[in-house]
């Protein structure tokens, strides 16, 4: 596999200790899968607020929202920029999950016009293979709105020096 094609998924204990990881590679679709999974079986998971009565079929929300997870992934994989011989990489950590995708956002993109939808297409053959993801061109406003509900704290940084994209969503210690 091609570091440029996959995705590094670690979740870590501390800042330099991790419990799991996987590298994931194959086609998009199963990339975009594999990389969900890794992140929702690492987050936490509580009983919905109406119900009482708690067994093994209790029905159960996760502390980020799940379409935003998603989302995110797909972007990540859609609009990395892949003449830059590097992985995307997904660090869960007790306090954030971190999407890092290689490249700055294009053109004349930031972060403030991202959060009002508008995008422009890196990889607009890559980008019509949406069609097939879950949920597809939900959006960074979706994601936002979707946050704020939670109240899940979510940031973007167009980190100029080390020529990445990095979504966090912050986890709450408190999350009960």
């Amino acid at each position: 596999m091609k570091p440029q094609f996959g995705i590094k998924c670690t979740y870590y204990l501390n800042e330099d200790e991790f419990l799991d990881k996987e590298d994931i590679g194959g086609k998009l679709l199963e990339q975009h899968k594999k990389a969900v999974d890794f992140v929702l079986r690492h987050l936490i998971r509580k009983p919905l607020k109406n119900n009482n009565l708690v067994n093994f079929n209790t029905p159960t929300e996760v502390e980020i929202p799940v379409i935003a997870i998603t989302e995110a992934i797909a972007n990540a994989l859609v609009h990395r920029d892949y003449f830059i011989n590097s992985s995307i990489f997904i660090n869960i950590f007790t306090d954030r999950v971190e999407i890092i995708s290689p490249g700055l956002l294009p053109n004349t993109l930031t972060v403030d016009n991202i959060k009002l939808g508008i995008h422009i297409e890196r990889n607009p053959i890559i980008l019509s293979l949406m069609a097939k993801f879950p949920d597809r061109g939900t959006g960074i406003p979706r994601m936002l709105r979707l946050c704020q509900e939670k109240q899940v704290p979510l940031s973007f940084i167009n980190d100029i020096n080390r020529n990445q994209f990095k979504v966090i969503f912050s986890r709450s210690c408190c999350f009960a």
